[in-house]
């Protein structure tokens, strides 16, 4: 085209013509970043589902390990507290369940739970962007309380071991010799009429107030799933 084409052109260009033009080019512009950002959204979206996805999954396993504990610590209530009943008259206790609780007041339990999912979130960018923030809250207070029980499952048998060892090192107490007890009753009453032993027994009874020890905590766990699976449709 010959300059003075070109001249003649732009000097025939109206105003308008000139502005129609000019927002045609922003409009493509801002649609393209518009369009990138939308897609850098449903990326970082769908990163934040499957990230909650994880975590909702490890508090569910959790809560399983919570209910977990909890029916060990309720088996060994109901093994003491059915021993202390016939302490006095040892001959009337069944001796099938004497038998099967036998091993209880020595043996130890512990409480692990998994925060893999929650440690990989919080050091991503993503736990900042999680909506809304008494989810967060709620996600943060699961896992405090799990580290709550852990400590409480700890010191129930740090206790209790302490008190068994008491029992094992007492000089009218054997337990690994259980063949001198001809009868199962006899061991029992050994066990009971011992003060190291009615201590261990006493003491699994009496340490939670509750059969359900840790049901707030269950509770709390309960709340943190459905708020996820209703607030972002997990499955």
């Amino acid at each position: 085209m010959k300059i003075n084409n070109i001249i003649k052109l732009i000097t025939s260009w109206k105003i308008g013509d000139y502005i129609r033009q000019l927002s045609i080019v922003m409009v493509g512009i801002i649609v393209t970043f518009a369009g990138s950002n939308m897609i850098t959204d449903y990326s970082q979206s769908k990163e934040i589902v499957n990230a909650l996805q994880l975590v909702k999954n490890e508090l569910e396993l959790n809560k399983k390990e919570v209910r977990r504990i909890t029916e060990r610590i309720q088996l060994e209530r109901k093994a003491c507290s059915y021993v202390l009943k016939y302490r006095d008259c040892i001959e009337k206790a069944s001796e099938d369940t004497l038998r099967m609780y036998s091993n209880i007041p020595f043996q130890s339990r512990s409480f692990v739970y998994t925060k893999d999912a929650m440690e990989l979130l919080k050091i991503s960018s993503l736990f900042q962007k999680i909506q809304p923030r008494i989810l967060v809250l709620q996600i943060i207070k699961s896992y405090s309380d799990l580290e709550i029980t852990r400590m409480l499952v700890k010191d129930f048998y740090d206790i209790k071991v302490g008190y068994t060892n008491n029992l094992i090192n007492s000089e009218n107490f054997d337990f690994y010799d259980k063949k001198q007890y001809q009868f199962i009753r006899d061991f029992w009453r050994n066990f009971l009429f011992s003060k190291e032993g009615w201590n261990v027994c006493n003491f699994v009874v009496n340490n939670f107030s509750s059969e359900e020890p840790f049901q707030e905590i269950e509770m709390s766990l309960e709340k943190t799933i459905k708020m996820l699976e209703e607030t972002y449709q997990l499955e």
